[in-house]
């Protein structure tokens, strides 16, 4: 298996678990919402209830393709000459397998770990492999769509309980619709985020190669503070857009051939 057909199976999970995201929370809680003696008896309710049972079969179907893809990679980072991707992949996979009861702290490094991979790991086994490291602009060009998609998806999700429901308002009465909306608000957040994430990876494989490693450790410690940090009323969000925003305006790019030295293997380790 190749590695575009890796990024492409990962995609196809992303999509699977944000699909179920939104199907079970927005079915949960009308379920939850409606009064005790009415439960899931009526044909409202058994409708919830087949809403909630396919919410859990999309999400559990996005994690086996995770899991698929992350044993995928696995499999060809074991093929590289350097074995350090393989190490990587396989104690990352399993330190955030064990670590997902800890508040979901494993599912940070679990998606962390294959990110990072599916970024910037060399594309085939070679003698002298390439490392899929986008330049600069390209970094920043997709960093601001992510950005972008995140304010939306959060523009939807509070846009809807507090002006789409109120008396009068479209919403007004529907309480499953607005529901979903809100949930399709959080997943669009969600994959922004991630796209986020991954652009952060790839700023950090790009000024690592740089002879002056000054930018590596501005992005490697800002994006660990705001990793910490997010929980906190979104403060670590504010953080990594700040350092995006000095690195778009500042740093220098890792690709260019002026900026590289001679002889450099991108691994930040």
């Amino acid at each position: 298996m190749s590695k575009r057909d890796i990024i492409d199976r990962s995609l196809w999970g992303l999509a699977a678990l944000a699909l179920g995201f939104i199907l079970l929370l927005s079915a949960v809680l009308t379920l939850a919402a409606r009064q005790p003696q009415d439960g899931a008896a009526d044909t409202y309710g058994r409708t919830m209830l087949a809403l909630i049972i396919s919410g859990a079969v999309f999400l559990l179907v996005g994690i086996a393709l995770e899991l698929f893809v992350w044993g995928a990679a696995v499999r060809h980072a074991s093929a590289l000459a350097d074995g350090r991707w393989r190490t990587v992949l396989v104690w990352g996979g399993v330190a955030g397998i064990i670590t997902i009861p800890i508040l979901g702290v494993g599912v940070l490094i679990f998606g962390s770990v294959l990110t990072a991979y599916l970024v910037s790991a060399p594309n085939r086994p070679s003698a002298h492999p390439h490392a899929t490291t986008p330049t600069k602009p390209v970094i920043v060009r997709r960093a601001t769509r992510g950005w972008a998609i995140t304010a939306a998806g959060m523009l939807v999700a509070l846009a809807v309980p507090n002006l789409l429901t109120n008396p009068g308002r479209p919403l007004h009465g529907l309480l499953w619709p607005s529901l979903a909306l809100v949930a399709i608000g959080f997943a669009v957040a969600g994959i922004g985020a991630v796209m986020v994430g991954a652009a952060w990876w790839e700023a950090l494989f790009n000024t690592y190669v740089l002879a002056d490693k000054t930018w590596f450790r501005r992005l490697r410690w800002t994006g660990i503070v705001a990793a910490v940090t997010m929980p906190l009323f979104g403060l670590g969000a504010l953080i990594l857009l700040a350092v995006f925003v000095a690195y778009a305006r500042r740093a220098p790019d890792g690709t260019s051939s002026s900026a590289r030295p001679p002889a450099s293997t991108p691994f930040p380790v």
